[in-house]
């Protein structure tokens, strides 16, 4: 055999091993986004505490989120306490669709001085095992949504990454990150015009689509943001009544534009805008888990 062959070999090997294991780690999480379909990983009450007293308590409560029983429901109510207070856990328990939350601290005044803001979030949706999509109030941050004016899917996009390292990471404790479960996200094609999509990725945080908008807001009047003060001193758009534009994670007519909704809340599904555009803002969604 050649070494041309051999090295081929060995890159096949390990490329199919680092799939594996993302795979696996994947399957540690739980959730669906766009109503795909994802089947999680489950643990034993017994297996769950085993890993949690193994002193890993972020894939501890990972795992007691999928055990079943009174017991396992109590331990992470009594976690969730002591991570987060009783006061916050009850807000988030306790919150409806159309409530605001308040979940994490990001500059949004533009003023480092006086330390970051809390940041408010709109309740999308809550299923019956109490687990909840959040959508910021307004557009926090002003991001591009890819750096190079080329034809680009939400996987390999620049905004996605920004959200899940650098966004995740100045907004959140590693405590809170660990209630924000990794989710199956779905990137369907651009049903009007068929611009594809992509791969579907796994994600803590991300961009609503454009059937997400669509699906969780009843007019263009509810879709309606404004930027925060850091947003606009990022270049976000705002017009006479402080209104602004926000990307959405779906490709528009064209591979290296982007879906996104308008100052007036309409869902620009054909939008004439490049992943470039400095003036569109970003408003962050995710789920939330303290069942």
């Amino acid at each position: 055999m050649s070494k041309k062959k051999v090295v081929i070999i060995i890159v096949a090997s390990i490329l199919a091993l680092a799939l594996i294991a993302g795979a696996v780690f994947a399957a540690f999480y739980f959730f669906s986004s766009d109503d795909g379909e994802y089947v999680e990983k489950t643990y034993t009450y017994e297996e769950a505490m085993e890993i949690l007293n193994g002193g890993d308590k972020k894939e501890g409560i990972a795992a007691l989120r999928t055990a079943n029983g009174k017991d396992a429901e109590k331990e992470r109510k009594d976690l969730y306490i002591s991570l987060f207070g009783e006061e916050f856990y009850n807000m988030i328990v306790n919150a409806k669709v159309g409530d605001t939350v308040t979940f994490g601290n990001f500059d949004q005044d533009d003023n480092y001085d006086n330390g970051k803001e809390d940041v408010e979030w709109i309740v999308l949706e809550k299923k019956e095992d109490g687990k909840m999509l959040l959508l910021t109030k307004y557009a926090i941050e002003c991001v591009r949504y890819h750096k190079k004016a080329v034809p680009i899917t939400w996987e390999e996009s620049f905004i996605r990454g920004w959200l899940n390292d650098g966004f995740i990471k100045e907004c959140f404790t590693e405590e809170q990150s660990w209630v924000i479960p990794t989710t199956y996200v779905v990137n369907k094609d651009n049903e009007k015009y068929g611009t594809e999509g992509g791969n579907d990725t796994y994600d803590q945080v991300f961009l609503l689509s454009i059937d997400e908008a669509l699906r969780y807001f009843d007019d263009d009047l509810s879709r309606k943001t404004s930027a925060t003060e850091t947003a606009k001193l990022h270049f976000a758009y705002s017009d006479p009544f402080n209104n602004t534009a926000w990307w959405l994670r779906s490709p528009s007519f064209q591979s290296d534009m982007a879906a996104l909704i308008s100052d007036a809340g309409e869902v620009y599904q054909g939008a004439f805008h490049k992943v470039t555009e400095l003036y569109i803002s970003t408003r962050p969604a995710l789920w939330i888990d303290l069942s």
